[in-house]
């Protein structure tokens, strides 16, 4: 079944192709070959004549079963399957008539195949016809093409054919050139499915070969490839390298690696910023810097094949009565949430409700302070200077607290003043966890890692050692 020939013949001199694709039956489900003629409807004065002529390969031998089964290596293994056999152009001749011919793939199925044409003069005609390949005998198997490692996966395997009796038994046999040695077998009967177990599975790419010998000696084998990976799970990496001649660039392991060239100190912007707009979530925080990551990574490098856009944030869907911003849609306003994305909102449109926001909070409790709303005040430039004085009064603030008022008189110029909270209040509490620094005054997990965080932002603000 090596041979397709395929004809056309209309009314007017002219060029022509062809494509025959994959039809719609499974790899084993076959009828038995054949040859057949059909004429096209004429479309625009051509008529297309198409026919097929399949040369079949020679019959194998039968031989016993105790032979057979001691043969498995003689077993022809078909590896070559494809979706689309063929994409041609041909041009015919004086006559109208064109041949060519080509080797089939492996698949044993049903192809259909389209045919058109058009001439010098514009007469146009299609044609289509289907084209059934099988074998006297064939095997089908239910494998799938990724697995993660550790699995012992079993493959599912069955035989079919026209020369194939019912109840013949069905030797099998699995095979892997990646794992010398290793030779699994079983036993079935044709048209039956048998389930034989595969390996512990170790990350790699694999040939699986599997083989089968009828009880009257007829043969089949087909060759799977598997896939076998730590995890499903990817992520986008991003690294920064300090271009020098003649160095060698490694990109990924497979997919796309994309080169981005900036200046030493935008650069080093790059990875953090594709991080964060790869993040996503719905929460306002993802959200948001998501988008704002965006807007700078198109200042700082700019991708026009970039596959992946942040979308933009409806705030008003956030934004509470009162002014505040919530976590989520659905969520109460939350201050410290308002304080430390007011750098950023502060040039929205609901600034002005935010603004007003965090002075009902500070009059609400004219006796409490609370820092996170100075710290947001201070952000949008309002003169708050001497409610931060006052708050410093305040004998029993928490470290939360000291560390808002610190970023505020940071952000207010007050720098020496953000510097002395620091190391009167914070130093003590710095635990050395090489290679990171931590703050702890709690047990607890949230609180510490809250904690740490707004520390981290004042100390890189002061450029402290720490």
């Amino acid at each position: 079944m090596n041979v397709l020939d395929n004809l056309y013949q209309w009314v007017d001199s002219g060029m022509g192709y062809s494509y025959s694709s994959h039809g719609m039956g499974a790899a084993g489900d076959r009828g038995p070959v054949y040859a057949e003629r059909e004429f096209a409807k004429t479309t625009n004065g051509m008529l297309m004549d198409t026919s097929f002529s399949v040369a079949e390969a020679a019959p194998m031998a039968p031989q016993d079963a105790p032979q057979a089964a001691a043969d498995m290596g003689s077993v022809q293994v078909r590896s070559e399957f494809k979706d689309t056999a063929l994409f041609r152009m041909v041009t015919l001749d004086e006559n109208g008539t064109g041949t060519f011919s080509f080797k089939l793939p492996d698949n044993v199925t049903s192809w259909y195949v389209t045919l058109a044409g058009i001439s010098p003069d514009l007469y146009g005609g299609t044609g289509e016809a289907n084209l059934k390949v099988t074998l006297p005998f064939f095997i089908n198997d239910s494998l799938n093409t990724t697995y993660l490692t550790g699995d012992t996966p079993f493959i599912g395997v069955s035989s079919y054919g026209n020369d194939l009796k019912e109840g013949e038994t069905i030797t099998w046999q699995i095979t892997s050139p990646q794992k010398p040695g290793l030779v699994h077998t079983a036993t079935g009967k044709a048209f039956e499915r048998t389930n034989i177990p595969l390996w512990p599975l170790e990350e790699g790419v694999y040939d699986i070969e599997i083989r089968a010998i009828s009880e009257s000696g007829m043969s089949d084998g087909i060759k799977r490839t598997i896939y076998v990976t730590d995890t499903y799970h990817e992520i986008e990496k991003a690294v920064t390298e300090t271009l020098k001649p003649n160095m060698i660039l490694q990109g990924g392991k497979d997919g796309l690696t994309t080169l981005l060239f900036t200046d030493e100190g935008r650069g080093r912007l790059v990875p953090p910023l594709y991080h964060l707009m790869y993040s996503g979530g719905s929460r306002l925080d993802q959200k948001y810097t998501a988008w704002q990551a965006q807007l700078l990574l198109d200042e700082i490098a700019k991708d026009a094949n970039r596959y992946f856009d942040a979308a933009s944030v409806d705030l008003t869907q956030y934004q509470k009565p009162d002014g505040g911003y919530g976590i989520l849609p659905y969520s109460e306003s939350d201050v410290e949430l308002s304080a430390q994305l007011a750098v950023l909102l502060k040039d929205e449109s609901g600034a002005a409700m935010l603004k007003q926001y965090f002075y009902s909070l500070i009059f609400a409790e004219p006796g409490r302070v609370n820092a996170p709303a100075l710290f947001g005040l201070a952000v949008m430039g309002e003169p708050v200077l001497v409610d931060l004085n006052n708050a410093l009064k305040v004998s029993n603030l928490t470290t939360r607290d000291n560390i808002y008022l610190a970023l505020a008189f940071d952000t207010l110029g007050e720098t020496a003043v953000a510097q002395k909270i620091y190391d009167e209040k914070l130093v003590s509490l710095l635990e050395n966890m090489k290679p990171y620094i931590r703050v702890k005054e709690s047990t607890d997990t949230d609180t510490i890692l809250r904690d740490t965080a707004l520390a981290a932002v004042l100390a890189a603000r002061l450029d402290t050692k720490d």
